[in-house]
């Protein structure tokens, strides 16, 4: 752990969650969950999706207030 996050209190760098991914079964789904979160989240590598991480799969990511990374993602089929 970096020293600049040891104090008490969550912090994204810290040990712990900071990443949690959720599997949808169709990159449909992927697609109505970006809709309906339009407007209430800030996406992550907007310009990249639906690729965002790697070809294969459909990613939608973006970060809650704590600012632990939250993904979405559904394999193409």
């Amino acid at each position: 752990m970096e020293k600049a996050y040891e104090s008490a209190g969550y912090h994204r760098k810290q040990i712990g969650v900071n990443h949690l991914a959720f599997g949808v079964t169709t990159p449909h789904d992927v697609d109505c969950i970006r809709q309906a979160l339009s407007g209430f989240v800030d996406e992550l590598y907007a310009d990249a999706y639906p690729h965002a991480k790697r070809t294969g799969c459909v990613h939608l990511l973006f970060e809650d207030p704590d600012r632990i990374k939250l993904e979405v993602v559904a394999l193409e089929s």
